[in-house]
């Protein structure tokens, strides 16, 4: 395995953690709108994180 696949695969698992942990978040305070806009921010985030990595790593 190489270091970029190394990375690659911690970075999704990242993702995949970042975005269920915002999910459970909405499902439990979907009524707050702060806690909303912080899940939704989380996922952009997470989703931004592994587009750069892809990008880094194919180019």
């Amino acid at each position: 395995m190489t270091l970029s696949a190394i990375v690659l695969s911690i970075v999704s698992i990242g993702v995949v953690v970042t975005m269920s942990l915002s999910l459970k978040i909405l499902r439990k305070h979907g009524s707050t709108p702060m806690l909303k806009g912080m899940a939704v921010l989380l996922m952009a985030l997470a989703v931004i994180w592994f587009g750069y990595f892809v990008v880094l790593l194919f180019f």
